[in-house]
C-alpha cells in the first residue's frame, strides 16, 4: 500500500468521525427535546406542595454571535419544599433548557415571580420527590430539535461520500 492511498484511508477515516460526532450530538439533541417534552407532560399529573426561596442570583454568560460576543442573564434560584416531612432543596424552573434573557430587567422580572412570593407551588415527582419544577410546562424548545434534525442530515450527507471514496479508495489498492 503506498503513502497516498494510507493517507486517503486516514482522510476518509477522519471525515467519517467527524460526520459521526455531528450525527451524535444531533441524536442527543433530539433525545432531549423529547425527553423533556415527555417529562412535561408527566408532571401535569404531579402533586404540588408549597415552596420558598431561600437564594436567588442572576449569573452573565458570555456567548459568540456570528457578528459578535454576546452577553445572557441566566436567573438561578435555590428553593426548599417538603414531602412527607423532608425537606428537599430544588433548582430547576421547568423540564428545558435553563432561561436565558439578553437584558438584565427581564431576568430580574422572571425570577420575582418566585422570589417576590413568601410561598409559590413546587411540583414534584411523587416516585422521585427530589424532582420538581416550578413549572409545568415545556417553553419553545424547537430549537434543539430542529438543530438536531440538521446534524443529522449533515451527518448523512457527509457519510455518503465518505462511504463512496472508502470504498473506490480500497478498489484502487
Amino acid at each position: 500500500m503506498s503513502a497516498n492511498l494510507d493517507g486517503s484511508i486516514l482522510i476518509w477515516i477522519l471525515s467519517g468521525g467527524f460526520a459521526l460526532i455531528l450525527g451524535g450530538v444531533g441524536i442527543v439533541l433530539i433525545f432531549l427535546y423529547f425527553r423533556n417534552k415527555s417529562k412535561a407532560g408527566e408532571s401535569q399529573k404531579w402533586p404540588s406542595v408549597m415552596g420558598h426561596a431561600v437564594n436567588w442570583d442572576i449569573k452573565m454568560d458570555y456567548y459568540d454571535d456570528e457578528d459578535s460576543s454576546k452577553l445572557a442573564y441566566l436567573p438561578k434560584i435555590t428553593y426548599l419544599y417538603q414531602v412527607g416531612g423532608e425537606t428537599i432543596e430544588g433548582h430547576r424552573f421547568a423540564f428545558d433548557s435553563e432561561p436565558s434573557f439578553p437584558q438584565r430587567g427581564k431576568a430580574e422580572a422572571f425570577l420575582a415571580q418566585f422570589t417576590s412570593k413568601t410561598e409559590f407551588p413546587v411540583y414534584y415527582n411523587p416516585e422521585k420527590p427530589g424532582e420538581a419544577v416550578l413549572s409545568q410546562q415545556m417553553r419553545n424548545m424547537t430549537a434543539g430539535l430542529v438543530v438536531g434534525i440538521i446534524l443529522i442530515v449533515l451527518m448523512v450527507c457527509f457519510m455518503c461520500p465518505i462511504g463512496i471514496g472508502i470504498i473506490n479508495t480500497l478498489k484502487s489498492m
